[in-house]
């Protein structure tokens, strides 16, 4: 984002004072892990005190997308298991399905069929994380929270700009144009750098921030080997989430791969069909999880 984007943005979101935040106990868990003398049993401990918190976090890491040979029965038991780096990404990614409430009407656009999208999107990136192997990915669940929050710019728009999100979405399907192309003609910028603003603002690891600024448009960021594969993955699994037609985003378009990511992942055409069946399987569970009325 150069410096006029971001004075842009800064002019039309300037007058919002209630920017979600994470919740309190996120922040807490992040001081808890800069403390090396922190314990498995401490951390797990202290995200207890959020039931809703710790439910959706068990629901995530019992589902058949982690396929433990044995159920996870408490929060502890998943650092012990998962590893604490993981545990927060999870914490993050179970933490923001709530942070956004309805706006109301809108024009071909709801949030539960943009959290199944998202939850299809992050799904498939931990699917693709674990092909790709370790020497690539060393942590899936970081894949699957990225995936899970590529989007969450278009949220902001949703809550904030309603009216000029409407019209992106009416530009889009009366002019049969991607979303990002549809929000470059109306507003001059797009949801990846709405996306960035608020993930600056949230303090997330660079790697989110990235993936959030560049999943439509890889080409445009040369970064750090290892967050470009995680870049790579997302862009991957978003296009993958669309042909599925899992949910909805917004946009109905299914772009083509970015041929960068397509070398940086290394994955052959064969094994494309067996990552969207895998996909398939594996996000409807997790929708079921998630976004039940008593998730």
């Amino acid at each position: 984002m150069d410096a006029f984007q971001r004075k842009k943005i800064e002019s039309v979101i300037q007058d919002i004072h209630h920017l979600p935040t994470l919740p309190v106990i996120y922040s807490r868990l992040k001081k808890l892990l800069a403390d090396p003398r922190s314990t498995a049993k401490e951390i797990g401990a202290m995200l207890e005190e959020d039931q809703a918190l710790t439910t959706r976090i068990l629901k995530i890491v019992n589902s058949a997308l982690f396929s433990f040979p044995k159920r996870i029965s408490s929060v502890p038991h998943a650092v012990v298991i998962l590893g604490i780096k993981e545990i927060k990404h999870i914490t993050l990614a179970a933490s923001v399905v709530d942070l956004f409430p309805e706006v109301g009407s809108t024009y071909n656009f709801n949030h539960k069929a943009f959290w199944e999208h998202s939850l299809a999107v992050a799904a498939c990136s931990r699917i693709i994380a674990k092909k790709v192997g370790i020497m690539k990915v060393k942590d899936p669940e970081e894949a699957f929270t990225a995936g899970l929050i590529h989007d969450i710019g278009k949220l902001i728009s949703d809550q904030f700009m309603h009216d000029t999100f409407i019209k992106v979405l009416k530009t889009t399907a009366e002019e049969q144009i991607p979303y990002i192309q549809a929000e470059e003609k109306n507003i001059g910028f797009t949801h990846q750098d709405i996306g960035r603003f608020l993930a600056e603002k949230w303090n997330l690891p660079l790697p989110f921030i990235e993936i959030i600024s560049y999943h439509n448009t890889p080409i445009l960021k040369n970064i750090d080997g290892t967050i470009f594969v995680l870049l790579a993955i997302v862009h991957l699994a978003n296009i993958l989430a669309k042909a599925l037609n899992i949910g909805f985003s917004g946009d109905p378009f299914v772009t083509p791969l970015d041929e960068l990511c397509w070398k940086a992942l290394g994955i052959n055409e064969n094994q494309i069909q067996l990552i969207m069946d895998e996909t398939k399987e594996n996000s409807q569970e997790l929708i079921e999880l998630l976004l039940t009325a008593n998730a």
